[in-house]
């Protein structure tokens, strides 16, 4: 029984660690479709040939564009599977906490103090 507790409190912990590191990738894609989406926004009129004037810029679109339309589905998307994450995380912090408690309990050892954050 030990060894299964033992082996399960490590498997939960790695399960957190993929689950907080799945986490992590998921903010970085999300600021990263931010910063393209700014980019996109702050985008100068480019000139082809510096001999010729640019034309004037367009009037601001009515409807959004298909890459910001994209962008809006993508970040919802990664904005609600890191919550789902966070929540798993929360659970499997949870889990490898009583796990942990109940372990030392039952090797007759006092509970460990509380871990920081």
């Amino acid at each position: 029984h030990k060894r299964h507790s033992a082996a399960l409190v490590k498997d939960l912990r790695a399960q957190l660690k993929r689950e907080k590191d799945l986490a992590d990738a998921r903010e970085r894609d999300l600021r990263e479709a931010r910063r393209r989406r700014d980019e996109e926004e702050r985008a100068p009129v480019r000139r082809e040939d510096p001999g010729v004037e640019a034309p004037a810029p367009p009037s601001p679109p009515k409807a959004p564009c298909d890459l910001c339309l994209e962008l809006a589905k993508r970040l919802e998307l990664l904005l609600s599977e890191n919550a789902l994450s966070r929540e798993r995380i929360v659970f499997l912090e949870a889990s490898v906490r009583d796990l942990s408690d109940e372990l030392h309990q039952s090797r007759g050892t006092k509970t460990p103090p509380p871990r920081s954050s």
